[in-house]
């Protein structure tokens, strides 16, 4: 294997990955960094060994002028990167590999229902993932669930391949993996509802795909427990999933009006102070085969030092009230 060190904007700060000069001789192979648009405003040479952007949704609008501004932020992981991966068919994304990769750069697009490309979802009707059409790993054996990590698993594997890590390693890490803490972090069920955390879900790009994703893998409704601080962000985009997807929505924090705006009549909702109030209340609301979502489609900082504290918070709340109902 590789001696492989991970950080960036998820965790360790990047210069605090780097060795010191008595580690030399331990000196890593490989850095798996992930970086925010913030991080990225000031990285003009980075020149990765691969690159890939996941997706764009707005975010930060309360930073960058618009949307534009804000995704050739992101687009600048790619100058100077060795090998871009992307995902097909994501125009936006395709004009950020256009615009920043060089041309020696290799092209590496991962995709879903295309068995051309190198890695992708469902070619020709299986439900697997596939490498050229063929089937390597039935989905149902992955423990992350939804289209939006299947599409992250297929990054991973074509970032992995193009760094000369084996296939057979990692589609053996994939079928073992659980996913992240506050990223659908499964936390409970009982009586027929399943409770996730999500408190990452600080956009609502993020939120929006935790809903279809949690939808695609459940038969249930997702009650919905969300607010904070908006960024700025438009939420009428959450009107139609709403209005297929949700029985309930429990609003907290800061912009938890502007989150309201965006919901369809049909929707129930309850605007609470706390964390603790939320899950008693989206206790209420749910029925048997639910699930109740915290994913906040917004920052935590108005209530909390951090999405971590948030899903910290919510964790606890779930875990008092299901011992008081047993």
């Amino acid at each position: 294997g590789l001696r492989v060190q991970v950080g960036g904007n998820l965790g360790i700060p990047i210069l605090e990955l780097l060795p010191q000069e008595s580690e030399q001789a331990l000196k890593p192979q490989l850095y798996v960094i992930e970086l925010s648009s913030f991080q990225l405003e000031s990285t003009f040479s980075l020149k990765a060994a691969a690159a890939v952007v996941l997706n764009i949704s707005p975010d930060h609008m309360d930073r960058y002028r618009d949307l534009d501004h804000y995704t050739e932020t992101k687009g600048g992981i790619y100058r100077g990167a060795e090998q871009l991966a992307y995902p097909a068919g994501d125009a936006v994304i395709e004009s950020l590999v256009a615009q920043f990769g060089s041309e020696q750069a290799e092209r590496t697009p991962y995709g879903s229902a295309l068995s051309n490309f190198n890695f992708c979802v469902d070619a020709q009707g299986q439900n697997s993932i596939c490498r050229r059409g063929k089937p390597l790993l039935p989905l149902s054996q992955l423990r992350i669930a939804g289209r939006h990590n299947w599409s992250n698993a297929l990054a991973a594997l074509t970032l992995g391949e193009v760094v000369g890590i084996r296939l057979d390693a990692m589609l053996e890490t994939l079928q073992q993996f659980k996913g992240l803490p506050h990223r659908t972090e499964w936390i409970a069920e009982e009586q027929g509802i399943r409770w996730i955390n999500d408190s990452k879900g600080t956009n609502l790009g993020a939120t929006l795909a935790a809903i279809e994703g949690l939808s695609e893998a459940e038969q249930g409704k997702v009650v919905l427990i969300a607010g904070g601080q908006g960024k700025g962000a438009d939420f009428s985009p959450l009107y139609p999933v709403a209005e297929r997807q949700l029985r309930a929505a429990v609003l907290m924090g800061e912009d938890a009006a502007l989150l309201e705006e965006g919901l369809p009549e049909t929707v129930a909702r309850q605007s609470v102070e706390s964390m603790q109030a939320a899950v008693s209340a989206a206790a209420h609301l749910a029925e048997a085969g639910d699930t109740i979502l915290l994913s906040p489609a917004c920052a935590s900082f108005d209530q909390y030092s951090g999405f971590e504290v948030r899903g910290d918070s919510f964790r606890q709340a779930v875990t008092q009230l299901l011992e008081q109902q047993t």
